[in-house]
C-alpha cells in the first residue's frame, strides 16, 4: 500500500530471535526516497515545506554474514518551492530545505563477517526549494506610493553525511564498497520590487520604489569516514531587482 504524507520519517528494520545467524546472499535492497516537500504560492507570505529524510535501514542479530549484497540507500526529499502572488505590499517567499539521504545500521551480538562484496549506494541529498517574490507595482496616484518590497529566500540542499564506523570484531571490511556520496544543491532565489506610483496632477510626487533582497540558500555538505568521493551540493543563485521610482505628475506645457 502506498505510504501516507503525514509519515515523516520511513524506517526498514530487520531484529532477528535470539540464536538466529542471518545471511544477506546475492541480494539487493533499494530503499525509498524521502517525500518531497510541499509548495506554497499564492499568498504574500509563501513558505514551502522541508523535504523529508530517506530510508533508514537496521539490522540486528546475532550472528551476521554479509556475501554480495547490495544496498542502494534512497535520496532526501526536495524542499518545496515558493513563489508569492504578485499584488503583495511586501512578498516574503521562504522555500524549503532539502532531506537527508537514507542511511544504516548493522549490528551483531556475537559475530559478523563479510564475505564477499558489500556495495554500498548512497543516496543523493534533496535539492532545497526554489524561491519566487514579487512586490506590487502601485497604481498612479497623487500621494506617491512606495512599491512593495520584495524578499526571497531559498531552500538549503539536503547534507549527505556518510560514514563507516565499525565497533569490535568485524572480519572482511575490505570488502565494503562505498560509492560516490552528493549532497543536494540549493534552489535559485528570485526577489523582483514593485515600481512607486506616478503622479497622476500637476504637483503630485512619484512613489519611491520597493526595496528588493535574494538570498541563495547553501549547498549540503558531503562527508565520509569510508574513502569514498564526495560532492558538496551548489548554492543558490540571486537575482533582485529593486523597483523604479514612480514618474512626477505633469503640469502640462504651460
Amino acid at each position: 500500500m502506498p505510504y501516507e504524507r503525514k509519515i515523516k520519517h520511513i524506517l526498514l528494520n530487520f531484529d532477528f530471535a535470539a540464536d538466529e545467524g542471518v545471511v544477506l546472499q546475492d541480494l539487493t535492497i533499494r530503499g525509498p526516497k524521502g517525500f518531497n516537500g510541499d509548495a506554497s504560492s499564492g499568498t504574500c507570505n509563501a513558505t514551502g515545506k522541508d523535504g523529508q529524510d530517506a530510508l533508514r535501514f537496521n539490522v540486528q542479530a546475532d550472528r551476521l554474514v554479509i556475501n554480495n549484497f547490495t544496498l542502494i540507500l534512497g535520496e532526501g526529499g526536495h524542499g518545496g518551492a515558493a513563489e508569492t502572488s504578485k499584488d503583495c505590499e511586501n512578498a516574503v517567499a521562504t522555500a524549503g530545505h532539502g532531506g537527508k539521504p537514507g542511511n544504516f545500521k548493522m549490528m551483531a551480538s556475537e559475530s559478523f563477517e563479510i564475505r564477499g562484496l558489500f556495495e554500498i549506494n548512497p543516496g543523493f541529498g534533496g535539492r532545497g526549494g526554489q524561491a519566487d517574490a514579487y512586490g506590487k507595482n502601485q497604481p498612479a496616484s497623487c500621494a506617491g506610493t512606495k512599491g512593495g518590497d520584495a524578499t526571497a529566500t531559498s531552500g538549503k540542499g539536503g547534507d549527505a553525511l556518510q560514514s563507516l564506523k565499525s565497533a569490535g570484531t568485524v572480519g572482511g571490511l575490505g570488502n565494503v564498497k562505498i560509492l560516490d556520496i552528493s549532497a543536494g544543491s540549493s534552489g535559485d532565489a528570485t526577489a523582483e520590487a514593485g515600481s512607486g506610483s506616478n503622479g497622476d496632477a500637476c504637483g503630485c510626487p512619484g512613489g519611491n520604489g520597493g526595496k528588493a533582497n535574494a538570498t541563495g540558500g547553501n549547498g549540503g555538505s558531503a562527508t565520509t569516514s569510508g574513502g569514498a568521493v564526495t560532492h558538496g551540493g551548489d548554492g543558490g543563485d540571486t537575482w533582485a531587482v529593486a523597483g523604479n521610482g514612480g514618474s512626477g505628475g505633469s503640469c502640462g506645457p504651460d
